[in-house]
């Protein structure tokens, strides 16, 4: 458990555990958000590392820095289509090979 601010102790039951959060394609990015954003923020508070946090947020503006802090790679720096593919291929599959569990939104 965590301590807070008023001495209190805050549940983390997912310390330590790893998951691959994997968010509804609907094609359409950057309209309002889902909510996946609501489970990767529950799963965050409650001590997960959400490896693919990113893809809760259907803003480019939001999900592609948090895609950069966990990779490395700005895809805003990206321009052919096949090598973005690779690119974001290759992150999820280290990913998946590094969850501990899986969490899928359909």
């Amino acid at each position: 458990m965590e301590r807070v601010e008023n001495n209190e102790y805050k549940e983390r039951p997912f310390e330590r555990l790893k998951v691959y959060f994997s968010n509804s394609i609907k094609g359409e990015i950057g309209k309002v958000e889902d909510i996946g954003v609501s489970v990767v923020t529950f799963l965050i508070e409650k001590g997960a590392d959400v490896l693919s946090e990113n893809v809760a947020f259907l803003k480019p503006e939001i999900g592609l820095p948090i895609f950069q802090r966990r990779t490395g790679i700005d895809l805003t720096k990206v321009t052919d289509d096949m090598e973005r593919a690779r690119i974001i291929r290759k992150a999820d599959i280290n990913w998946v090979d590094n969850a501990t569990f899986l969490v899928s939104l359909r």
